[in-house]
């Protein structure tokens, strides 16, 4: 896809060993790119290698570790802040500080301190895509940890892109389910989401990649502040709803 093309464009592509990330990884490198991911598989390096791309590992609930990353960066095109966990689904009694405090350091504090010491790298003209969620647009039923740390990242998206108008463009991504390992064959609610999705399947990883790819093209250099729905439907339709009423009555 010549329109989207990324030659010669550097790009930082956290939580890029595996899902979503692996595959914008692919991707990127199929269109040019010279790509850097990072994330905490031992296998990483090899990954990379399989790629085409650089691995430096990072634990990005450390800030140390952040920025130990960025002292290897000289510059960037490209930063997709896609790292991020999927905490066990609770309800609000029963989420406890701990995993609270972990989600929110790693799906809030650490994209936004990523961002912070990206900025300065990023060469006027660069891009920027979050990675967020549909679940931060219309919560979830027993993930209200999860679904509130992406509403963040939809909002300091906004925020960012603003800030930064004129030099950097700022969007986001909010996948709907898609056959990672939040969504794995034994998930319970997956063969139910292919009748409850308007397009009667989840989505893959490299559906998402490419509506990043995207937004980090010259092809979408009017778009900044923008927070692209990838869901086959799920938002538009009736799935938020019927999936919270399906979680409400198993509950005990």
């Amino acid at each position: 896809m010549r329109a989207f093309a990324l030659t010669d464009k550097v790009a930082l592509i956290t939580g890029g060993t595996a899902g979503i990330g692996h595959a914008t990884a692919k991707q990127f490198v199929a269109a040019g790119a010279n790509v850097i991911i990072t994330g905490r598989r031992a296998s990483g390096a090899q990954i990379a290698a399989e790629l085409g791309a650089h691995f430096v590992p990072a634990e990005l609930a450390h800030i140390a570790e952040i920025n130990a990353l960025f002292g290897q960066i000289d510059a960037l095109d490209i930063l997709v802040n896609n790292a991020g966990i999927f905490p066990a689904g609770a309800s609000l009694s029963a989420t406890g500080d701990d995993e609270l405090d972990r989600a929110v350091a790693i799906n809030v504090r650490a994209p936004f301190q990523v961002l912070r010491a990206a900025v300065p790298k990023l060469r006027t003209g660069g891009s920027i895509v979050n990675v967020a969620s549909v679940s931060g647009m219309t919560g979830g039923a027993g993930s209200a940890v999860y679904a509130a740390t992406k509403a963040a990242i939809i909002n300091l998206t906004q925020s960012l892109a603003l800030e930064l108008a004129g030099r950097i463009r700022v969007n986001a991504v909010s996948p709907g389910p898609i056959a990672t390992d939040m969504w794995p064959d034994s998930a319970p609610l997956r063969p139910l989401l292919k009748t409850l999705l308007p397009m009667g399947r989840i989505g893959q990883p490299l559906e998402v990649a490419l509506a990043i790819q995207f937004l980090c093209s010259d092809a979408a250099s009017f778009v900044t502040g923008h927070n692209l729905v990838v869901d086959g439907g799920y938002v538009a339709g009736d799935s938020p709803t019927l999936i919270r009423r399906l979680l409400q009555e198993q509950r005990p």
